[in-house]
Formats: structure tokens, C-alpha cells, sequence
């Protein structure tokens, strides 16, 4: 049995969810304090499982402090249940609601870019510390939200590098750079953290020559700083000011390597990544995701999977981009495999193969199984089991999930799912409706979704459909600039 030195240690710094089950399964019953308990809430939460924790945390009624309450709030607001963090804030009893849960819920808005929400509780606040202000701030600089961020930005009792950083950094997202500039300028002191934040507004901005000089002319670069010009040039297709750059840096972490092959990737220079990756002295799993796609991209497919398999650790992000590789080039057994074989399927990957599998009819078996799965469909989801009932004919099911878009799933459909469900009724002879959806669109319908309803109604006969052909051709120029004069 551990001592209790040790099991504090390993529920402080444990990060994986089947370890945190060992770890709670072996608390002896005398160990198991409200301390002990506090602990447990914060591993779960810290490792993704807001059931658990919220489990244990119903344990304690009766003992809890609050502390208890504020790392449950903490484990919602950490994963991004907003709802439920709310609702445990107001259930909190009163005399226990400090201003560390206060700071979390508004944090958890500002995060959640639900800025009224945030100053609605900010309002509400007795007492409001630094952080209090800047989590408002941010809520309102993240949503764009300049003039009010600005607002309460001045009327802040202190300011710290925080308030800084993020009003510096939404005046650049919003292209206003002067006001960047002087409000950076007007900072009465600068460290190597606004400085490198005000270096990356130029770069992201596209002001490449500014940022240059700017970082020219700085004594004390950091790893970061070089990374952020770094992928600045990647990003602009610099590629030989980036390779400069990268071979005069003084010290190249792993994400200086991976940002490095990620702009080659980009440029396409297939043999250039892929010696830039042979040369690294240390590999992150994102070195090895950028590789795999790299050959995936270039259509060797089996050499993506040999390196696929030759990595030592695989993530989500490295299971789809394989799945996706194999379903894009037609080999769907191989997808189908690969996936069946995934630890835990994610969202993209599940798009994968539900898209692989348009052609073969398993795509509303594998979404039925996906939601009975607990993974919440979104638009990209439906839209590949709507083209396979569109390829079956499945008028009714395609009919029944595009409705379900709206009023299940509260997701607004794409141009790409109304013209999918216009072939489908195009294809089942029912062109009236198909029409009629095309005019229902947001747009009034564009020149792709009217073509689709006449391919549908050149299969007619008689003069009547051929005068209606005529018409909705006519449409279809005035929609494409077509229209004769």
C-alpha cells in the first residue's frame, strides 16, 4: 500500500483516465478523507471524466467545503459543460460561493465566447480581484467585441500582462493595427511576453516585413519568438526566408521541427519533409501526425500505414488521418478495419468512415451505432449518410435526417445537404418539392442546387417539362451571371 505521501502525489499528477480508476479503486477506506476526496474530484476532472467526479463529489454530502464545490465547478468548466457548471455555482450554499468560483464560471463564459454572460455575472460581483477584471476583458477581446473590452479595459483598477496581452491581441485579429501598436507603445512596462504577443499580431496579420524588424531589432529572442516568425513565413509559403531561419535558430525544440516540415507539407515539397523529419533528434506524436498525412497526401498509402504503425504513440488525430487516407482512396475494408480497431473513435474519424461508406449502405447502421456510442453527429456526419441514401434511393430516410438537422440537432444545414436531398427528390420523381426546397434555401437557391433540379426534370417527357426546363435553366444563368441581355 502506498504511503500517504505518495497516493497525494499520484492524485495530484495523474493525467490518464484508466490510471485514475486504478488509483481511486485502491483508496483504502481509512485514507478516503474529504481531503483525500477533493483530490479525486480534481484527477477525474483533470482527466476528462466529468461523470466521476461528479459522482464522488455526490459522495460527500454532508462533508464538503468549499473547496469540493469549486474543483467540481472547476471539472465542468475545464471540459466545457458551461450548463452544468452554472447550475452547480447557483446550487452552491450560501456563505460558501467565494470569489475563485465566481473567477471560474466567467472564465468558462469568456473561454466559451458568451461574453453577456460573463458581464452578467461580473455585475453581480461583491468583490472583484485582477482576475475577476480580466477574465471580462478577455470575454469581450475574444468575440471581437473591441469597444466594450476597451471599456472595461480602462477602468480596470491594475492591469497585468494578461488584460494586456489579449486587447493587444483582438485589436490585431480585427486588423487594427495602429491601435495594437499604441496600446503596446503605451504599456508601462514590456517583458518577452507582450513583446512576442505584439510579434505575433504582426505576423499573423500578414505585416511579414514589420514583424522582421521588429524581431531583429530585440535583444532577448526566446524559442518562441523564432517559432512565431518561424510559422509566419511557413504560413505565407516563405519557404526559403523560413529554411534561413530555421538554420540560424540557436535552439530548435520540437515544435520549431514540427512548424518547420508543417510549412514544407504546405509548400508541397514532399523530400524536403520528409528529411527535415528523418533528421529530428527528438519526434513529438505531432511530428509523426504531420509525416503520415504528408505520405497519405501523396497517395503511399502504404508507406502512411508503415509509418502509422511504426509510431510509439498513436492519438485520435493519428487513427483518422490514417482511416481517412485509406477512405479517400477507395480502400474502404481497410478504413472499415482500421476502425474497428481504433481504442476510441472520435468525431473526425467517424466522419471518415461514414463517408467511405456512402456506396455500400452501411452508413445509417454506423450512425445509429455512433450516437448509441455517446458521439454527438454534426453537419459533415449527416451530410455523408445523406449522399448514401441519395446513392441508395432512400428518399424517406434522407428526407427524415435533413429535417432532423434543424429541429433535432438545432445545426444549420449546408448548401451541400439541400442539393444532396433536391437529387434525392429529383431522383424519386418528385421534382415539384425538389424545386420547391431549391427556391426554400437560405439564397434563394444557388446556380448548383437549380442545375440539380433540372437534371432531375430533363428526364421528363412533353412539351410542358421542356418549357419548364427552359425556365429553370434561365434560373440557373441568372443565378451563375449568365442571364442573356
Amino acid at each position: 500500500m502506498p504511503n500517504f505521501d505518495s497516493l497525494v502525489s499520484r492524485l495530484r499528477s495523474c493525467k490518464s483516465l484508466v490510471e485514475a480508476a486504478e488509483i481511486h479503486s485502491g483508496i483504502a477506506p481509512e485514507r478516503a478523507s474529504l481531503y483525500v476526496a477533493n483530490l479525486v474530484v480534481e484527477m477525474y476532472g483533470r482527466c476528462g471524466c466529468v461523470e466521476a467526479a461528479r459522482a464522488v463529489f455526490e459522495s460527500m454530502q454532508g462533508k464538503r467545503n468549499p473547496f469540493s464545490w469549486n474543483l467540481m465547478i472547476q471539472a465542468y468548466a475545464r471540459n466545457g459543460h458551461v450548463d452544468e457548471a452554472r447550475a452547480l455555482f447557483d446550487a452552491m450554499p450560501d456563505g460558501e460561493r467565494d470569489v475563485v468560483a465566481w473567477n471560474t464560471v466567467i472564465a468558462l463564459y469568456a473561454r466559451s465566447d458568451l461574453p453577456l454572460n460573463a458581464k452578467l455575472l461580473f455585475d453581480r460581483m461583491e468583490f472583484r480581484d485582477l482576475v475577476s477584471w480580466t477574465s471580462v476583458v478577455v470575454a469581450f477581446a475574444r468575440t471581437g467585441d473591441l469597444e466594450q473590452a476597451r471599456a472595461l479595459f480602462d477602468v480596470m483598477p491594475e492591469w497585468n500582462q494578461v488584460s494586456w496581452t489579449a486587447l493587444i491581441l483582438a485589436y490585431g485579429q480585427a486588423g487594427k493595427m495602429q491601435l495594437a501598436k499604441d496600446l503596446y507603445d503605451s504599456m508601462p512596462w514590456q517583458d518577452s511576453v507582450t513583446w512576442t504577443t505584439m510579434l505575433q499580431v504582426y505576423a499573423q496579420s500578414g505585416h511579414l516585413e514589420e514583424a522582421r524588424l521588429m524581431f531583429e531589432a530585440h535583444p532577448n529572442r526566446t524559442v518562441v519568438s523564432w517559432t512565431v516568425l518561424l510559422a509566419s513565413y511557413a504560413q505565407a509559403l516563405w519557404i526559403d526566408e523560413a529554411a534561413e531561419l530555421f538554420r540560424k535558430m540557436p535552439h530548435k525544440d520540437v515544435v520549431a521541427w514540427n512548424v518547420f516540415i508543417a510549412g514544407l507539407t504546405h509548400n508541397g515539397d514532399f523530400l524536403a519533409a520528409k528529411r527535415a523529419f528523418d533528421q529530428m533528434p527528438r519526434r513529438s506524436v505531432v511530428s509523426w501526425n504531420l509525416i503520415v498525412s504528408l505520405y497519405a497526401r501523396e497517395l503511399l498509402i502504404e508507406e502512411a500505414r508503415f509509418l502509422f504503425e511504426s509510431m510509439p504513440e498513436k492519438t485520435e488525430v493519428s487513427w483518422g488521418t490514417i482511416i481517412a487516407a485509406y477512405a479517400r482512396n477507395g480502400h474502404i475494408r481497410q478504413a472499415r478495419r482500421l476502425f474497428d480497431a481504433m481504442p476510441r473513435p472520435d468525431l473526425e474519424s467517424w466522419n471518415a468512415v461514414l463517408a467511405a461508406s456512402a456506396r455500400s449502405g452501411e452508413s445509417l447502421a454506423l450512425l445509429r451505432l455512433m450516437c448509441v456510442e455517446g458521439i454527438a453527429p454534426n453537419a459533415i456526419s449527416l451530410l455523408g449518410v445523406m449522399n448514401s441514401c441519395s446513392h441508395l434511393g432512400l428518399v424517406d430516410e434522407g428526407v427524415r435526417i435533413f429535417a432532423s438537422l434543424q429541429w433535432d440537432l438545432a445545426i444549420a444545414p449546408m448548401k451541400e445537404h439541400y442539393c444532396c436531398v433536391i437529387d434525392l427528390l429529383g431522383r424519386s420523381g418528385d421534382v415539384e418539392a425538389a424545386g420547391e426546397l431549391s427556391g426554400a434555401m437560405p439564397s434563394g437557391g444557388d446556380v448548383v442546387a437549380w442545375i440539380t433540379v433540372l437534371a432531375s426534370r430533363s428526364v421528363q417527357r412533353g412539351d410542358h417539362e421542356r418549357i419548364e426546363c427552359a425556365a429553370l435553366m434561365e434560373r440557373a444563368r441568372s443565378l451563375n451571371g449568365l442571364s442573356r441581355k
